[in-house]
């Protein structure tokens, strides 16, 4: 099993979708800035990941300019004994706390080749285990092939149990994307109400998320979820990533003019990438999640 602090798995996510937004975030910096990811201790020990733009004194730096736009900075790349679990990785352990994420298939080609994984159109879903890493601090365990055999799990019964502790440990939460604009702009944050709770008519977008606001692309990867959408929707529906890490949702109405305002939010899309696809999906319990023909690649 791969061990990742939380604050490398931030790290490197961070990385994704700046090294995404680069040139927008550097469209009106001078030629001599750079963006830094940094990973380090704060002074109480926690471990911290922030960004900063990097802006030297033109006069300093002359005409030089930074090798990479975008520079990774990991002050505790040297200390692989942070890195370290005594928790003993057991059957009960997995299969009782293990969460699925999901993955692009064609950028983790390598990855899923020691992974166990199950592949849901151009997505997969692997596998982590929360545990408690040396100091304290929070990590996440992730599973490889090599655990499941010694374990004796097989990848449905795995599979299984993930999906369910995703929805017990994180949940679902749930708001309209008008209501979710709002409360961002007033206070940075959002509140919804869980999928049970909610009330959904067919015309309104709603935003789908988990109780942290990260990781709710995993829906896409739960039929359970994905079903009770459509039986509060009152139909079928369709789906796009968001920045915020969940799903926007709306019913298919079959006229056309939704897929026709969702195309103009992927290409938004294109500026704030969600680091996933850059197309539709489609969701009935009758065919499953599907990539409409006209929104395929």
């Amino acid at each position: 099993m791969e061990l990742f602090s939380k604050g490398q798995l931030l790290m490197e996510e961070t990385r994704q979708k700046v090294m995404a937004r680069r040139d927008l975030v550097l469209a009106h910096c001078a030629p001599q800035d750079w963006v830094e990811i940094c990973r380090c201790l704060d002074y109480d020990g926690t471990e911290q990941v922030f960004v900063r733009l990097t802006m030297p004194n033109p006069e300093v730096a002359g005409d030089e300019q930074p090798p990479e736009k975008v520079v990774v900075t990991d002050e505790l790349a040297d200390r692989p004994d942070l890195i370290q679990t005594e928790e003993q990785i057991t059957r009960e352990k997995v299969l009782g706390e293990a969460v699925l994420r999901p993955v692009r298939r064609e950028d983790s080609a390598v990855l899923l080749k020691t992974c166990p994984h199950v592949e849901v159109l151009d997505l997969a879903s692997i596998f982590y285990v929360p545990v408690k890493l040396a100091g304290g601090w929070d990590g996440m365990g992730r599973l490889q092939w090599a655990d499941l055999n010694r374990l004796g799990i097989s990848l449905e019964e795995l599979t299984a149990a993930a999906r369910k502790n995703t929805l017990q440990r994180e949940g679902v939460e749930v708001t309209t994307v008008e209501k979710l604009g709002q409360e961002i702009l007033e206070s940075g944050s959002w509140h919804g109400k869980s999928l049970k709770k909610a009330k959904m008519s067919q015309r309104n977008f709603y935003f789908v998320s988990n109780r942290e606001h990260s990781g709710g692309g995993a829906f896409l990867l739960m039929p359970e979820v994905l079903e009770t959408l459509e039986q509060k929707l009152g139909g079928p529906y369709l789906i796009a990533f968001t920045v915020l890490d969940g799903l926007v949702v709306v019913r298919d109405d079959d006229t056309g003019c939704f897929p026709a305002v969702f195309r103009s939010l992927l290409k938004v899309q294109k500026y704030w990438p969600s680091g996933f696809v850059d197309h539709l999906y489609r969701f009935d319990s009758r065919h499953g999640l599907t990539i409409p023909e006209d929104c395929a690649r």
